[in-house]
């Protein structure tokens, strides 16, 4: 695999990047765009890695604030069995760019965890902290009814649509970067009210 560190993407990594976060069904938070737009101004650094066909198999963006380089929701690998390798060169290419303390908010399982655990700890100290109040993204299937939709839900969920419905609230794509950084801050703002975070 050929590794790459670097503060800007190239117009063909972009399209890679975009290309493998889509399959991948991954968090916003990896895609250069959204980190722009929710968070200007941070410094961001790109992790790609590329096989013998030149195709992406792995990428992460780590934001950097100091010396504290945090990957959030990542890395991202078009097969998991490249995670542990990929984490190791991660953390190489990040120590060479001066950052001391890299931070990885993973959402993987045990199994997982505890093959990068193995990989990664033979050359570096890491720890882990489990956070009892686990993320997650819910994939929801749009090509159902709106009935067969609802049928899937909870009662107290179901209470809450129609409330917001009877209120008046209404879903639209977002479009324009007023909107993302607008959406960014009430969906943080719902976080802390409800201190759902790692600690």
């Amino acid at each position: 695999m050929q590794y790459n560190l670097t503060d800007k993407l190239s117009d063909q990594q972009k399209n890679d990047v975009t290309v493998l976060l889509k399959e991948k069904a991954s968090s916003l938070l990896q895609y250069p765009e959204w980190v722009d737009a929710t968070q200007p101004g941070k410094k961001k650094l790109f992790v790609t890695a590329y096989n013998q066909e030149n195709v992406l198999t792995c990428y992460a963006l780590i934001i950097v604030r100091w010396w504290h380089g945090i990957i959030w929701f990542g890395p991202v690998c078009s097969d998991l069995e490249y995670l542990p390798e990929f984490i190791t060169n991660t953390a190489k290419l990040a120590k060479g760019k001066g950052i001391g303390l890299l931070s990885i908010v993973g959402f993987w399982n045990d199994e997982i965890r505890n093959a990068i655990s193995e990989k990664v700890q033979k050359e570096y100290c890491i720890s882990r902290k489990n956070c009892v109040n686990a993320w997650a993204t819910i994939k929801i299937g749009l090509l159902q009814t709106e009935e067969e939709l609802f049928s899937h839900f909870s009662n107290n969920h179901k209470r809450a649509i129609k409330k917001a419905v009877k209120l008046g609230f209404t879903v639209r794509q977002i479009q324009q970067v007023e909107d993302i950084i607008s959406f960014s801050k009430l969906y943080n703002e719902m976080y802390r009210k409800r201190k759902s975070s790692c600690r």
